[in-house]
């Protein structure tokens, strides 16, 4: 199915479409006019690359990478049901993957789950993910800080405790 999926890709490039490659790259420009105050010109690509992603797991539901990118582009367009759904998808094709750990646990701080968030930072302490996992132990300290009063306590729990359900 996979080469189906870069066939159906490598007809799209043909006919002026965009590859998946493309949807990082529209998805990293996002980010960066949101960054810089331009949200209406974000919100246009990440629509765009959110379109392609969902296009992605038509083609193929087991590409578990587009469906990342599905929650991750949901996210940012604050739909966190499709977010929080497309990263259930992508974990449970792969649940090691740390990218969909780390996006997960940073829509769950977002919407102030940050015990569900934590348990994602235990996944990725378990995975060696030490990228991902400085990154979203980094916003779970931020919001802590800017939250004390509704901030739980207890550290990130033991990653051997851990549920691996991503049940919210």
């Amino acid at each position: 199915m996979k080469k189906l999926l870069v066939i159906a890709l490598g007809l799209g490039i043909a006919l002026g479409t965009v590859s998946f490659a493309q949807e990082t790259k529209d998805e990293k420009k996002a980010e960066k006019k949101a960054r810089k105050g331009k949200k209406k010109n974000a919100d246009k690509r990440f629509k765009k690359s959110l379109e392609r992603g969902e296009r992605a797991v038509e083609l193929d539901s087991t590409y578990y990478e587009a469906w990342n990118l599905v929650g991750f582009c949901a996210r940012k367009l604050s739909d966190y049901d499709k977010s929080l759904a497309a990263y259930d998808r992508c974990l449970g094709l792969k649940p090691d993957y740390a990218p969909a750990r780390e996006y997960l646990g940073e829509a769950l701080v977002e919407l102030g789950k940050v015990d569900k968030a934590r348990e994602q930072l235990a996944w990725l302490e378990r995975l060696n993910a030490t990228e991902q996992r400085d990154g979203l132990k980094s916003i779970i300290d931020s919001w802590v800080a800017a939250h004390p009063d509704q901030a739980m306590p207890n550290p990130a729990p033991d990653s051997s405790a851990v549920d691996t359900t991503t049940s919210h």
